[in-house]
């Protein structure tokens, strides 16, 4: 294993009620040899008896989950995983030493474990009650003492608390819901630089759970929502992990260039011994590359920022002295504080002078140890001066006369100095003398920057550093809870120093892109969700400069399509709609994570965040069939001033209104073979609906299934026959061929498969002279003729309608359209009656370039057979001639013969309204015994079919 240093550290914990079950989730960061981000998620399991036995199995269930693709998966190797587990334990009482057990060391979240899945199924529901302080491994007020919990302890920085009820252990007297001992511990780990999140399980009050991890009933900060059945379990921990591991897995800084080897010395020069050398000349300057920048932050400590954001802010600016941060042996950097210091001598205490910014420094972190938040809010003392006059502390002031850059960051609008009859706020005065200080660093030479933090009016900060307060070239926003700090202070410290230390960017070539997510479908019913990637691959060798960014939504009507090559620029949503006339509605798209804003872009591709299609966003006028399409805009793609405003092409979804099943009985799915000269991509997809007993129901496939492309939610090996207890695909994909082969483990993938028979020649070319018929463009194939042999009816032109039809015994007819399309307009049927020969065995074989079913017929007994032309057009068979919709199409379907076609479109809709999902196919492919004996029949003069031996076998499960 390649070592790897300590960056920064998450938790995430999850409990239950009175008794109940908790989940600690706990992610960590760090960063081996080669700059490799990684971050650590610890799951924490309550085994309390509130819990049933079959909530915890969804539970773990959902558990196995995060290490799947998918978009309830986490599956990145540069997240790992660990659980424990907990319940009530008196360890006092009974000398337990571990309360937390069984648990489970950390594994990469790419794939599964066994032996972590092995220690996951030994979380059983006890007997036991629920114990916050234990969920936070603590016990009467001391951490575990276990050494494998201490371990998975050690490494945790957030963490994630999750119950369905109260605590009722340990508990007091007059304590019916024993809230303290884990608001201590909470505070503990807080102390030591963890955040701590939660979620409530169902329905139940919050308050006490506000009150554990904010200190207040009332305040729901940090404090989210999981459904009673866990079914949303994984969908909301990965997004948990992911909210948390955004921030922590930060792309490493480059590593520098080696230095060019030195020139090899020239010989020395022959007697005479030379003439004196010449003085030295004084070495040139270092070039600007060279120098060192060096920054100071500014923190706001008033009353206003609060304990909790100073230990954010701590958190925060200690990672920019890690892989990842800022680190670089070019840049030092050192802070003050500020508030209303009046009469003091020193009013920006506690500070530190300059460090490295490439590694820690413990005196530069007890320095930032002892910031405490008190006092008003004085832009002038941020900067360092007081009444007009620089700070004289000597201290400040030798960290002014050294510095480069000043960044100033506040939560709040100037309100000291005031005049005498100005009331306590943010006067005119009070920007005024924060003005005065920025323009006397300015004439210094130093470059400032301001950042805001949360939604606090931005004017003031805005006049004090620009002059204007509607211009904020030099500042900049940071988020209510300072979790972006670092990587806003990062951007603006590395901006600034750049441009004193490093020469100006060089080229660069910003190429934005959207992607749907792995594992996701390209259609979303309506209410559905979906969720998009977004990356930008930089294809110069230098770093952009700050751009803006921002996802558009496009919506466009049925039948439409949206679609263009590569990227536009110059463009707008005005643009678009003009160019693309039919396009509705093309805005700002809600729900991205990050959110819309600008960053630096270094060589390389930039996988930044997501953009999520939520039931939440949903619309009237968006009706099925009408795409919902994402792109991602950049500002300024390249290092000129034009082209400007560059829209990647567009990722879509179709929206449909239904999902309904098809059934394929009696053989098998081969999907993507040759056909002609046309070879498929061989996709198979269909959905699975759960009922409300967690039941899954879908598409299924009676033996095996092979297919050149992906398998998704279709069982082979009747896997789903009145449903699966299981969400799981391979459970009940046990004859979905090659999908060992799929990456990221998905099912398909099988290869090469062969061709299509040549159904025409098989067939057609066996049909003597006499036996030929040609037709019109309308059959009914009723009657009592042509019997005893095969029959064809043909027609070399034009389009042909088959009616209703009842194929009696001893009748056998193919239907030849070859250039021309036949539709089905009745049922076919063959007779009812009993044969004593194969050659009895009545059957059809229907051959056209397309194929169309009417969606009144219920019944078609024949071989349907799709031409294909050698061009990968036509050889399509349609199972409804009209959009489906809950009325029309509603008919199931029932093909008893095979069927080939280049592009099978199943559109019967039957069984899809239905409120709770059951086993009901709107389609039904059948492929009878009977098939097989009749080309027994075809083939061989000998009629009958005798039973050799019959043997009798066990049952197949």
């Amino acid at each position: 294993m390649r070592p790897v240093t300590l960056k920064s550290i998450a938790w995430i914990v999850l409990l239950g009620s009175v008794t109940t079950f908790l989940f600690v989730l706990a992610i960590t960061q760090r960063v081996d040899a080669q700059g490799q981000s990684i971050c650590r998620a610890v799951m924490v399991f309550d085994r309390s008896n509130s819990i049933s036995a079959g909530q915890l199995g969804v539970m773990r269930s959902q558990a196995k989950r995060l290490f799947e693709p998918g978009s309830q998966g986490i599956y990145d190797d540069r997240i790992q995983l660990a659980f424990w587990s907990f319940s009530h334990v008196p360890g006092t009482i009974f000398g337990i030493s571990n309360y937390n057990t069984p648990y489970h060391g950390f594994v990469s979240s790419k794939g599964a474990n066994t032996s972590f899945d092995n220690a996951l199924a030994r979380v059983v529901p006890t007997i036991n009650d629920t114990n916050y302080e234990q969920g936070f491994a603590y016990h009467g007020g001391n951490p575990n003492s276990h050494g494998g919990i201490k371990n998975i302890v050690s490494q945790a920085d957030v963490i994630v608390f999750m119950t369905d009820g109260q605590p009722n252990q340990p508990n007091g007297w007059f304590l019916p819901h024993p809230k303290e001992p884990a608001r201590e511990a909470v505070l503990k780990h807080k102390a030591a630089g963890k955040r701590v999140i939660a979620a409530m399980v169902g329905n139940a009050s919050k308050s006490n759970l506000n009150y554990v991890i904010n200190g207040s009933s009332s305040n729901g900060a940090n404090v989210f929502d999981i459904s009673v059945t866990f079914t949303d379990f994984a969908k909301k921990v990965k997004e948990a992990i992911g909210n948390e591991c955004d921030e922590i897995l930060i792309p490493p800084a480059p590593a520098p260039s080696p230095p060019p080897p030195a020139p090899t010395p020239p010989p020395p020069a022959p007697a005479p011994s030379p003439p004196p050398p010449a003085p030295t000349p004084p070495p040139p300057a270092p070039p600007k590359s060279a120098l060192t920048c060096r920054a100071v932050m500014v923190l706001d400590r008033s009353a206003s920022v609060g304990w909790t954001n100073l230990i954010t802010m701590r958190d925060q600016i200690a990672r920019l002295f890690q892989p990842g941060g800022v680190y670089d042996s070019k840049i030092e950097l050192a802070f003050w504080s500020f508030a209303a210091g009046d009469g003091f001598s020193n009013y920006d205490a506690p500070y530190h002078g300059f460090v490295s910014s490439k590694g820690a420094s413990s005196s530069f972190n007890n320095a930032l140890n002892q910031l405490v938040s008190w006092g008003e809010t004085n832009y002038e003392q941020g900067f360092g001066y007081d009444g007009g006059r620089l700070n004289s502390n000597s201290g400040i002031r030798a960290i002014i006369d050294k510095t480069d850059v000043i960044v100033f960051m506040t939560d709040g609008v100037p309100n000291r100095p005031s005049g005498f009859f100005l009331p306590i706020d943010n006067s005119q005065i009070a920007r005024q003398a924060g003005r005065d200080a920025v323009l006397k660093h300015k004439a210094a030479g130093r470059v400032i920057a301001g950042g805001i933090i949360g939604r606090i009016d931005q004017t003031s900060l805005n006049y004090v550093i620009n002059g204007s307060y509607t211009n904020a070239t030099d500042t900049f926003r940071i988020s209510g809870n300072y979790k972006d700090l670092a990587r806003e202070l990062r951007s603006a410290i590395g901006d600034k120093c750049d441009k004193l230390t490093l020469p100006p960017p060089t080229t660069y070539n910003l190429v934005p892109r959207v992607s749907l997510s792995f594992g996701a479908d390209r259609t979303v019913s309506q209410d559905g969700t979906a969720s998009f990637d977004l990356a930008v691959d930089n294809k110069d060798a230098s770093k952009s400069e700050k751009t803006g960014w921002s996802v558009k939504r496009v919506i466009v009507p049925p039948k439409k399509s949206l679609s263009y090559t590569g990227y536009k620029d110059n463009y707008s949503c005005s643009k678009l709609r003009a160019e693309f006339s039919f396009v509705s509605d093309c805005s700002d798209a809600p729900n991205v994570t990050p959110g819309v804003g600008s960053r630096i872009f270094s060589p390389g591709e930039h996988k930044f965040g997501q953009v999520k299609l939520k039931s939440s966003d949903w619309k009237s006028s968006w009706k099925p069939g009408s795409q919902i399409c994402y792109i991602l805009t950049i500002a300024k793609p390249t290092q000129d001033s034009s082209p400007t405003n560059r829209f990647s092409e567009p990722e879509c979804v179709t929206i449909i209104a239904l999902h309904p099943y098809a059934q394929i009985w009696g053989g098998d799915l081969r999907v993507g073979r040759e056909f002609g000269d046309y070879i498929g991509i061989g996709y198979v997809g269909s959905f699975t609906n759960q009922d409300s007993s967690n039941q899954t129901y879908g598409s299924w496939v009676e033996y095996g299934i092979f297919a050149r492309g992906a398998v998704e939610d279709v069982a082979s090996a009747s896997g789903l026959v009145n449903g699966s207890s299981s969400a799981s695909q391979s459970n009940w994909s046990k004859l979905t061929f090659a999908n060992t082969s799929v990456p990221g483990g998905g099912f398909g993938k099988f290869g090469t498969l062969g061709s299509i028979p040549d159904t025409t020649v098989a067939l057609r070319d066996r049909v003597a002279n006499e036996n030929k018929t040609s037709v019109g463009a309308s059959l009914s194939l009723n009657g009592g003729a042509n019997k005893g042999h095969l029959h064809l009816y043909q027609r070399l032109s034009g389009n042909l309608s088959l009616g209703k039809s009842e194929i009696k015994k001893e009748q056998s007819f193919i239907v030849y359209v070859p250039n021309g399309n036949v539709t089905i307009t009745g049922d076919i049927t063959y007779q009812n009656d009993s044969i004593s020969r194969l050659r009895d065995i009545p059957q059809l074989v229907i051959i056209a370039k397309n194929i169309t079913i009417n969606e009144g017929v219920e019944k078609v007994n024949a071989w349907l057979v799709a031409l294909n032309d050698g061009a990968g057009r036509d050889g399509v068979i349609t199972t409804c001639d009209k959009s489906p919709t809950l009325k029309a199409c509603d008919k199931e379907l029932r093909i008893n013969g095979p069927v080939m076609a280049k592009d099978l479109r199943l559109n019967r809709t039957f069984g899809a309204d239905k409120d709770n999902p059951t086993d009901t196919p709107a389609e039904i492919i059948n492929l009878p015994a009977t098939t097989y004996l009749w080309l027994q029949a075809l083939s061989f003069s000998d009629y009958k079919a005798q039973t050799s031996y019959s043997i009798e076998l066990p049952p197949y499960f």
